[in-house]
This record gives structure tokens, C-alpha cells and sequence, in this order.
């Protein structure tokens, strides 16, 4: 039984649900709570909104099986009755994994697992001299486009034919995009790289703890 208060809600995001902004996810689940009749916890002042606080969005076009969503309930509900109201009002690209009361909180997130999968194969070789010196790529920050070494923010790599396997450094003061990643490799493999896509499957605390 879910208590009230704050629930995280565990769901995965494909197909061509990727495509939308942040924005109209919002609205989408938003939309779905309302159907669902799921008692939503709002907020106070002239234009209350339903308490959601979304954890690591990915980027619009990138897929993901580890979306975090909080949301603040008014009384307690049974989390299979949950799951099952949530799995109605939603499309298929919207996949409810698991819904429960969160003992943690987003801040202790630091990590998180990609696979990209690319037109062409990656060579482990080639990987090797990349991820070995510094990666510099420009990013975009609140005082514009920054130069910036995102090799430090790499814990690990490998890859298998087309597919490549990251993880990334994902806390609040360090968060990496594996776009960056691509643009890195891309700028040293003569844009080889160009069409891939993006699935985000884990997220951890520090000491790689599936995050919960």
C-alpha cells in the first residue's frame, strides 16, 4: 500500500513518445493523472499545479526504460490499482515499471548507464585513444557555449559491433549528455557517427546502487 504523501513513479519512455518536448510530457502525464483519478497532491496560490518533480529527463529523440518521476498523493493507494489505472490512460510508448514511497531522494543520483547504437561499428582501438585525453567539446551553459573536458565525467565505456555502452556521470553538479559524447567522437572520426540513437537503461547512486 502506497502511503500518502510522495510517490515515484519508475517508467520507461519509447517509441515515438521520444519525440515530444519535456513540456508536453508534462502535459501528456499530467492528462493521464487527471483520467486515472489519481488523487494529486497540488500546489497552493492563484494557479495550483500537480506536485511533479521529474529526475535526468533525456533529451527529445533519446529513448529511455528508467524515467523517475515523483508526485505527491492526498490519501493512500494500492500500488498495483495504481499501476493499472496509470497503464489505461497512457499510450503504449509509456511503459509503467513500478510505482512506490521513495526512501531516497534525486540528489543522490550519480550515474548513468546509455547504449548507443550507431550506423556503423565502433573500434575498441579507436575508442581507446579517444576516451584516453581530454575530450573537449563546447556545451551549453547558463553563461553560453563553454569549452569544456568532459573525459573526467566518463566512468566507463565499451563496445560491441554498432552498440556502445556508457556510463556517465549523472549528479546535479556534474550531469554529462552522451550527446556530448557522440560530438566528441564524432569530431575526431570525421563525422563517421552521424545517425545513431540513444537508449538511457540505469541510474545509480555513488556506489553504483540502482538508484530507488
Amino acid at each position: 500500500m502506497l502511503s500518502e504523501g510522495t510517490v515515484r513513479i519508475l517508467f520507461s519512455k519509447t517509441g515515438k513518445i521520444r519525440y515530444i518536448s519535456h513540456l508536453d510530457l508534462c502535459r501528456t502525464l499530467k492528462s493521464a493523472f487527471i483520467r486515472a483519478k489519481v488523487p494529486l497532491k497540488y500546489s497552493e496560490g492563484f494557479n495550483p499545479r500537480p506536485k511533479m518533480v521529474f529526475a535526468l529527463t533525456v533529451s527529445v529523440g533519446a529513448e529511455s526504460l528508467c524515467e523517475l518521476l515523483d508526485i505527491g498523493i492526498t490519501e493512500p493507494m494500492d500500488e498495483n490499482d495504481l499501476c493499472s489505472r496509470l497503464a489505461g490512460a497512457l499510450t503504449g510508448d509509456i511503459g509503467i515499471i513500478r510505482v512506490y514511497n521513495p526512501t531516497t531522494k534525486f540528489t543522490s543520483l550519480a550515474w548513468s548507464d546509455y547504449t548507443v547504437t550507431a550506423e556503423h561499428p565502433f573500434v575498441a582501438d579507436e575508442l581507446d585513444g579517444i576516451f584516453s585525453k581530454p575530450m573537449i567539446v563546447e556545451k551549453h551553459g547558463k553563461k553560453g557555449n563553454v569549452e569544456t573536458d568532459i573525459q573526467p565525467l566518463v566512468k566507463a565505456y565499451s563496445a560491441e559491433a554498432d552498440r556502445l555502452f556508457l556510463t556517465l556521470s549523472a549528479s546535479q553538479s556534474a550531469f554529462l549528455n552522451p550527446e556530448y559524447v557522440m560530438k566528441a567522437i564524432n569530431a575526431a572520426t570525421d563525422n563517421r557517427y552521424s545517425f545513431y540513437s540513444i537508449v538511457r537503461t540505469s541510474v545509480y547512486d555513488a556506489d553504483m546502487k540502482v538508484f530507488e
